[in-house]
């Protein structure tokens, strides 16, 4: 890892309408992707290759949150399976850390479920289109993979 990771000394990024960096290491920030509790992810351009994407960056570094990003970081870097990103990058800007990912444009879950052709959840195994299916399947071979490595992803959505 990058200098930087441990020194909790600022504050982090607040909420996406406070005063955010423009870049976070080589990358220049572009939209917001998505926020949670203790972060924010951005579609990202490197500023060298010009390669697009998706930057998570802490805004709260708790001892808890700070070890929780270093395994993600961690068995993303070792991964190397059909349907997981792999990592471009990582670092600490502002005492803040962040790793950049490769981005996946396309439908989540919720879009397969919901949109033209999808169905509810209440009617997923009456209706569900082949599309569907094969998404979850392959979601369902990775997380099996995972599972025997010893890691659970935390934050399974239907918007993700």
């Amino acid at each position: 890892m990058e200098a930087g990771l441990n020194d909790r000394s600022d504050p982090g990024f607040g909420s996406v309408g406070s005063d955010l960096p423009r870049r976070i290491g080589p990358y220049t920030l572009g939209r917001v992707l998505g926020e949670g509790a203790t972060g924010i992810v951005f579609e990202a351009v490197h500023g060298d290759t010009h390669e697009v994407v998706a930057l998570k960056a802490l805004r709260v570094c708790t001892p808890r949150e700070l070890g929780s990003l270093r395994r993600e970081i961690d068995l993303l870097g070792r991964l190397r399976l059909p349907g997981v990103v792999a990592i471009r990058g990582h670092g600490a800007v502002q005492g803040m850390p962040w790793y950049a990912m490769e981005i996946v444009h396309g439908a989540t879950l919720r879009s397969l479920w919901q949109g033209p052709g999808g169905v509810s959840g209440e009617a997923f195994g009456r209706g569900a289109t082949d599309e569907t299916v094969a998404v979850l399947a392959t979601l369902a071979r990775i997380l099996v993979s995972l599972h025997g490595m010893g890691f659970v992803h935390r934050d399974l959505k239907p918007d993700n």
